[in-house]
């Protein structure tokens, strides 16, 4: 069910909501040759909040363009999943973090085809015990 599990970076980008923020954000982004592996963005009102992880070790170089680029970023630790794009294994994953007492915070996840696994971004209010918790459904 859980193929990997590891902890990991999300840059977080808070900006004025307005047309075309995305993608002057995403052309920062590839000038750089940085790969977005996941993203959830929403906006309430004037303001847009976008959560970003980006392949391998990108998230450093990431936030650093978009802070030259003057975006306010911040960089946040989460729980990076591969996981079998299958029924049940979200249940399973929430269920594990729900009996060791682990609250989600936030979670996005990245998919293309039926067969393929799946990246799950998750943001606990206790990411190691998190881990712990998810290694042992690892396998």
């Amino acid at each position: 069910m859980i193929q990997d599990v590891k902890i990991g970076k999300e840059i977080i980008i808070v900006t004025k909501n307005e047309v075309g923020v995305l993608s002057s954000i995403a052309k920062i982004l590839a000038s750089k040759g940085i790969n977005i592996a996941a993203i959830s963005a929403h906006a309430t009102g004037d303001t847009a909040i976008l959560r970003m992880v980006m392949n391998g070790d990108g998230h450093g170089p990431a936030a650093s363009a978009l802070r030259e680029k003057e975006y306010s970023v911040e960089e946040e630790n989460v729980v990076l999943l591969t996981v079998q794009n299958k029924p049940g294994t979200l249940l399973k994953i929430a269920a594990e973090l729900a009996s060791q007492k682990v609250d989600f915070c936030h979670n996005y996840g990245s998919v293309v085809g039926d067969q393929n696994p799946c990246l799950l971004v998750v943001c606990t209010n206790d990411n190691q015990k998190a881990l712990l918790a998810l290694r042992k459904l690892q396998g």
